[in-house]
Parts: structure tokens; C-alpha cells; sequence
């Protein structure tokens, strides 16, 4: 886990396979801070990252909405993307604004993902808003 002054921490691990029919996208953990809400995750194998110079290869998108148990709903709001220490995944962080309601216990995430021409691909996750708080 790689979230810098998390307020609260929720581990999902959830796991989808044949995304984009190839991929493995693994959920890891739900992060709220005093920005957004973060949602960690893991792709396998490796999505190619191009370097400047290779303009050529297509990048993978994800983005989203999501609806907490209260009706309230968010937007992605960007994140972040690129190969794992060990080489043998890409690790991401796709973010949600605004914060969650005080009230609000549960939220519903739809993401989408594209892959230069593949896709759009999509998973649906549910998550608990309260099991850490930090």
C-alpha cells in the first residue's frame, strides 16, 4: 500500500480476470485522504508504459463513477499508472472526488477501461466505508 496520510483504509482485494480479454485487474485497497477517494489497484500482466519517444503504443484509460449507499454520487478524477518494482505487473490509483459523506457506510464504483482500441472494458466493485480508519 502506497498512500500518503490516509484519514481511512479499506483492504477489497477483489479480483477480475479477462479484462479487456487478457488482463487480470486486481482491487486492492480503498483509500480516503483529505483530497479524494483513492482506489489501488494492480494489473496483469504488465500494461507497456511508452517512453516519450514512442508515441506509437497505446496507454491504457480507466475512469469512472460511483454511488454510496446515502445516493451521493462521484466522478474520477484522474490517477496514477506504471510498472511494478518487480516488472511483473503495472500498479495504478484511480481517484474519486468529492470526499464521502460522514454518513455514508458503503459505495458502488463502475470503472471503465480502455486500451487503445480494445475496449471499453468495465468492473463494478462494492466497498465498506468504516472497516479502518486511521
Amino acid at each position: 500500500m502506497s498512500f500518503t496520510n490516509p484519514k481511512s483504509v479499506v483492504r477489497i482485494e477483489k479480483t477480475f480476470e479477462n479484462v479487456l480479454s487478457f488482463y487480470r485487474w486486481h482491487i486492492k485497497y480503498l483509500c480516503t485522504d483529505k483530497d479524494a477517494i483513492r482506489i489501488e489497484y494492480e494489473i496483469t500482466p504488465p500494461v507497456f508504459i511508452p517512453d516519450k519517444d514512442d508515441v506509437l503504443m497505446t496507454l491504457t484509460s480507466t475512469w469512472g463513477h460511483a454511488l454510496d449507499n446515502l445516493g451521493n454520487e462521484y466522478q474520477s478524477a484522474g490517477g496514477a499508472i506504471g510498472l511494478s518494482k518487480t516488472k511483473n505487473s503495472t500498479e495504478g490509483v484511480i481517484s474519486f472526488v468529492p470526499l464521502p459523506d460522514v454518513e455514508a457506510t458503503s459505495i458502488q464504483f463502475f470503472i471503465e477501461i480502455k486500451r487503445g482500441e480494445k475496449g471499453p472494458d468495465s468492473i463494478e466493485f462494492s466497498a465498506s466505508l468504516s472497516e479502518t480508519n486511521l
